[in-house]
């Protein structure tokens, strides 16, 4: 958590991170495969879905790696069943989607939850669980706009 917060201040800095050229596929190999045990460890079903080949793209890897890991994870946690990760690429780029089954962000919370620390209590009481944190999310805005 240390690491993401710095990681959180430098993207707010506008601290340039270390960017090369990366196999998104094989980068993301792991947290991927990682998900799949705790999904099954949970009960849960994970779907992913990929264009074959390397996906190519720039930027940093511990960033981006970090990005994909905190989506994953917050599906993992949030959703009844199944999580569904899908990569598409062309030539503007990688694009993911994660889609679970369920409860999702309320439409006045959308906005707010990339806020650092902004948290919302309306899941946290419907599911009985600690309040939810969004540094993560606002995390993922920095990485993105720092790692490319």
């Amino acid at each position: 958590m240390i690491n993401d917060l710095l990681v959180l201040s430098r993207g707010q800095q506008k601290s340039e991170l270390a960017r090369e050229r990366l196999l998104a596929n094989e980068l993301w190999a792991d947290v991927l495969d990682d998900a799949g045990f705790e999904a099954e460890q949970m009960g849960k079903h994970l779907e992913v879905s990929s264009p074959p080949g390397p996906w190519a793209l720039f930027g940093n890897a511990s960033a981006l790696d970090s990005a994909l890991e905190n989506i994953v994870r917050n599906a993992l946690r949030y959703s009844n069943t199944r999580i569904a990760v899908a990569f598409s690429a062309d030539n503007q780029g990688i694009t993911i989607v994660v889609d679970d089954d369920g409860p999702g962000v309320s439409e006045e919370d959308r906005e707010q939850i990339f806020r650092p620390f902004y948290r919302t209590t309306k899941h946290a009481i419907a599911h009985r669980a600690a309040p939810v944190w969004a540094w993560r999310l606002s995390r993922l805005r920095s990485i993105n706009t720092a790692a490319g």
